[in-house]
């Protein structure tokens, strides 16, 4: 492959799906880890294991110059699942080229076939029911949307004669199951192994809370993968939301990645919990499509917020000055924002105007309207959380689900990290 056509394999397949990558136009071959057809490696005079890579190279062969190769940037770091999808899909995208002499007409297909290898030993079940569900995606029953879960148990052997193939012909099977709690197993040869309820399960991986019994059952050998109503397809995997398609494409998650990010590089500044809580919290407004702010201070400008939002939304400020909301939720929220409950936190971001939440984590306002914040191609929203990521980190969502993370940048649209 050519230059050329591996900067069309990065606008195609890799730009879309990892928000902020840029490709570097000066190739001065500071990669700190490659992506290859085979095997990663390193170069002899490579300094070693670096912390935080921020560049990334395709190339189609081991041994490669500037002229045929493509150098990525992006401030957020690449961590190894990032690494190895990329990887996977440039391998898969390069075998079709090497194939038919091009590949810009197979996106869905190499894409899919990616998520596939992935996340099972056989990918052609996991072929069969993405294909499955993208039909379900554009059909409703009775005038509703479907939603729809099915689970793969790789360690046990389903119901002779009950091979899934022949059932998801028919209507009825469409309705069997929804994307919150209820999902036909199957085993990696497409028998179904049983058809059931969970629920009651503890909250101990990382996905949209509101699909917490359904996440909670993808553990050791199982994986599932749900159609949700707005016709997204989820996939959780060791209890933990992995893969998501969102408007045509496929996103990565990386939560522990992102929430390291999180701290801004700086030990100690923030705990873990708090952190942990506001991207649970971002992930869980991501899936209930409100859009949401919330700005979490340093330490030392926890008192600067009424330099950012007006004192009747302060939850400090007197009681005779103070607005609806500001004398609702600082009487009801009692505890820190991590201490509160995920479906607490998910609906108070849903009120219009941002979240303010000290370095302790203690909320100072709900629903907070911000001074003359900076303009944004973006919208109002980015635009406040420019403006209050002087403060500390500011994170938007928006209602199309995408979050982006920004800090000490109110000069730049460029966000810390970003998110589908």
């Amino acid at each position: 492959m050519t230059k050329e056509q591996i900067v069309n394999f990065v606008k195609l397949f890799v730009l879309p799906i990892f928000p902020g990558i840029k490709i570097e136009t000066n190739d001065h071959f500071r990669e700190l880890e490659r992506v290859f057809v085979g095997q990663p490696a390193k170069r002899e005079d490579d300094p070693g294991p670096n912390p935080g890579p921020v560049y990334l190279v395709i190339q189609a062969e081991y041994r490669s110059t500037a002229e045929n190769r493509v150098l990525l940037f992006r401030s957020q770091l690449f961590d190894a699942a990032e690494r190895d999808f990329i990887r996977k899909v440039f391998e898969i995208t390069k075998k079709y080229y090497d194939t038919l002499g091009s590949f810009e007409q197979y996106e869905e297909i190499i894409f899919n076939e990616a998520v596939a290898d992935v996340i099972s030993t056989n990918n052609n079940t996991v072929l069969s029911i993405f294909s499955y569900l993208e039909i379900l995606s554009n059909r409703t029953y009775e005038g509703k949307n479907i939603a729809f879960s099915i689970a793969i148990d790789e360690t046990r052997q389903g119901i002779d004669g009950l091979d899934i193939k022949e059932f998801i012909r028919n209507d009825y099977f469409m309705v069997l199951t929804n994307s919150i709690n209820t999902v036909i197993t199957i085993d990696i040869l497409g028998k179904i192994i049983d058809y059931s309820v969970q629920s009651g399960t503890p909250n101990t991986g990382i996905y949209p809370v509101v699909f917490k019994d359904i996440a909670n059952y993808s553990e050791a050998d199982r994986i599932v993968i749900t159609l949700i109503i707005n016709g997204d397809i989820l996939i959780f995997k060791n209890k933990n939301l992995v893969f998501a398609k969102r408007r045509g494409h496929w996103i990565v998650f990386s939560h522990e990645q992102i929430i390291t990010q999180m701290g801004c590089g700086v030990s100690g500044r923030w705990s873990g919990l708090i952190r942990k809580a506001i991207y649970e919290t971002a992930i869980d407004v991501s899936f209930m499509h409100t859009g949401g702010l919330i700005c979490l201070a340093k330490a030392d400008n926890n008192e600067r917020y009424l330099e950012k939002t007006y004192e009747k939304y302060l939850f400090t400020s007197p009681a005779e000055q103070q607005c609806s909301k500001a004398k609702l939720f600082s009487a009801l929220l009692g505890k820190r924002f991590q201490e509160l409950d995920r479906n607490l936190r998910k609906e108070i971001c849903s009120v219009d105007g941002a979240i303010l939440v000290k370095s302790t984590g203690e909320i100072v306002a709900v629903g907070a309207i911000i001074k003359n914040p900076a303009e944004s191609d973006e919208g109002a929203r980015t635009a406040a959380a420019m403006s209050l990521s002087e403060l500390g980190l500011a994170v938007k969502i928006s209602t199309d689900g995408m979050i982006k993370g920004f800090f000490e940048t109110p000069d730049s649209n460029e966000p810390r990290y970003s998110i589908g």
